[in-house]
């Protein structure tokens, strides 16, 4: 844009308003009032508001009234570095945008904002609502298109996969629902954190230098806990290891063949959170540990229910960081990683004995577009892939977060993580596994069992949950109908206009009753689907889909509330 073209005007309330090549940026009668009106349409519990465009500030202002500061975030770009001049001269923008939980960036061309923007997405991962300022898109029409492909980009690296939301948002929502039964006669993990354990830990994870560390991890059974990270499991009991922790994260059914028929993980502790395939935690028949992965409104709701905090456990991509999270909140004692390659050390891809493992072929890693090289654990060159590498900055992340706290890398192969100490796992054993610990481990399992839920209180208050729940989904499918009727015979984005009222008035009700969070991963879908599939459609085609999408997920969810519902009554106590 050439040169900035605007006009400070006083608003008929008494606010200043502005005008920028003819275009307003706020009302011109109550600025602040607007702004309050726009935030609250779009204001949910627990969510990243990535907005662009500044303004005076009023949107950031009335956005700062609403925002928890444990749950939510403000991301703010603002393209334009006059405007940003002009809102911090006479808005009085400068107190507000230097809370914590607010983050703005100017101009649009600054690889560190979205870098910062791509953290918040990774931990709002489908949890992102969208805002441009008023007439924002028509000024900076160029901008806001790399805005917003750059937010569709971020969300295609850091969001998982926008396939595998679209793939597992059902699924995981079914593993929600079943996992609250299983989790009755579960620990919360937040009660084992309470005072902590002073052994070593070693996070056993399924890369191919497990292999050569499988020897030495046999000798210290009773010197250190030993954390084994989801699959790996079959390799550690081939060789006889018996882990304290089994961590298990995916909510795909494939990974329930890592773990069935394999009767040696019964007295083994299961570490999960809610969205774990729903197999798992029925078929293992020891102790469980259940948590939630992240502090949001879902959690606030599950927390609820259960009477107390099940605590909450950091991590993404691999479940060996979910892993390294549990280890740090355990224990002050140092952590270990073991078989964390990130990388396919010796063209392989997992060590011996998992189910998985393979070896590739050197001519497949010809190809740049799936994978890279990067410093190695002996600071020589490995070969790894886009995944493993995004793995690898979370545990970066993670250890950086850890303050003074020391992670050692004894994997002796795979890539190099920045923040770790690397040394042979010899070398660890020797400094740091000298002290027997058979005790701590066996007080450790102890106050497991004796932490459990009160299952009696438990399966009463999630009854009468689930019959609340029962009601309000019977609501949204009464009121998706409603507004599917309203848009049934509309032809035109103009006509849908005169109805906009009576739509927003369904679409607030919908939104009071489902707002629990308990429903979150089902309505993942349609939201995304909205959002990156059906920018080209009209108005009226994205409301058909929206209510119809309400309804037929609606639908869904009360068939699994009532399945549920069913084995809660035929519980034996």
């Amino acid at each position: 844009m050439k040169k900035l073209d605007y006009t400070i005007e006083p608003a008929k309330n008494g606010e200043k308003t502005i005008k920028v090549h003819g275009l307003y940026l706020h009302s011109t009668y109550y600025p602040s009032k607007e702004a309050e009106k726009i935030v609250r349409k779009h204001y949910t519990k627990g969510r990243l508001f990535i907005l662009f465009g500044l303004g005076l500030g009023y949107l950031v202002k009335a956005f700062d009234e609403l925002l928890d500061p444990e749950y939510d975030h403000l991301f703010v770009i603002e393209p334009s570095s006059d405007l940003f001049d002009i809102a911090i001269r006479e808005a009085n923008v400068k107190e507000v945008l230097q809370k914590s939980y607010i983050s703005f960036f100017v101009g649009t061309q600054q690889e560190i904002a979205y870098w910062k923007l791509g953290q918040l997405i990774d931990e709002h991962a489908g949890k992102i609502v969208i805002i441009d300022s008023p007439n924002y898109k028509q000024l900076f029409d160029e901008e806001y298109g790399e805005f917003l492909n750059k937010v569709k980009e971020l969300s295609y690296l850091n969001i998982v996969n926008i396939n595998t939301i679209f793939a597992w948002s059902k699924n995981w929502q079914q593993n929600l629902l079943s996992n609250l039964y299983s989790a009755i006669e579960a620990t919360p993990f937040a009660k084992l954190t309470e005072e902590k354990l002073n052994c070593p830990v070693i996070i056993a994870s399924g890369g191919p230098s497990l292999t050569k560390q499988l020897e030495l991890l046999k000798t210290v059974e009773n010197r250190a806990l030993i954390i084994c990270a989801g699959s790996t499991i079959n390799s550690l009991l081939k060789y006889g290891i018996k882990p304290h922790i089994l961590v298990v994260i995916d909510g795909a059914e494939v990974n329930f063949a890592h773990f069935k028929d394999v009767e040696d993980i019964h007295d083994i502790p299961l570490f999960y959170p809610l969205i774990v395939y729903r197999e798992i935690p029925s078929y293992h028949q020891g102790e469980k540990v259940v948590f939630n992965l992240q502090k949001d409104e879902l959690s606030e709701t599950i927390d609820r229910i259960f009477y107390e905090k099940l605590g909450h456990v950091r991590g993404g991509g691999s479940v060996a960081t979910f892993c390294l999270s549990i280890a740090q909140q355990l224990t002050n004692g140092p952590i270990c990683l073991i078989g964390q390659d990130l990388a396919y050390t010796n063209f392989q891809t997992h060590a011996e004995g998992n189910r998985l493992g393979k070896k590739l072929d050197k001519s497949e890693f010809s190809n740049t577009k799936k994978y890279l090289k990067v410093k190695g654990f002996y600071e020589d060159e490995v070969f790894t892939d886009y995944s493993f590498y995004s793995m690898k900055q979370t545990f970066e992340q993670l250890i950086k977060s850890f303050g003074d706290r020391v992670v050692y890398n004894a994997t002796e192969g795979g890539a190099f993580i920045e923040g770790a100490v690397h040394l042979p796992f010899a070398d660890f054993i020797t400094k740091h596994c000298n002290v027997n610990v058979a005790q701590d481990l066996n007080t450790f399992r102890e106050k497991i069992d004796a932490s459990k839920f009160d299952k009696a209180l438990i399966k009463q208050s999630l009854y009468e949950f689930i019959q609340h729940s029962l009601e309000n989904i019977n609501k949204v499918i009464e009121l998706s109908k409603q507004a599917l009727n309203y848009v049934e015979n509309i032809k035109s984005d103009e006509e849908l206009v005169l109805i906009n009222n009576e739509l927003e008035e369904v679409e607030e009700k919908i939104k009071l009753y489902l707002d629990n969070g308990l429903l979150e991963y089902l309505f993942m879908t349609t939201v995304f689907k909205l959002f990156y599939q059906l920018d080209a459609s009209s108005l009226v085609e994205k409301s058909r889909f929206l209510y119809q999408s309400i309804m037929d997920l609606s639908k869904q969810a009360k068939m699994w509330l009532e399945d549920l519902q069913q084995k809660i009554e035929e519980m034996n106590m």
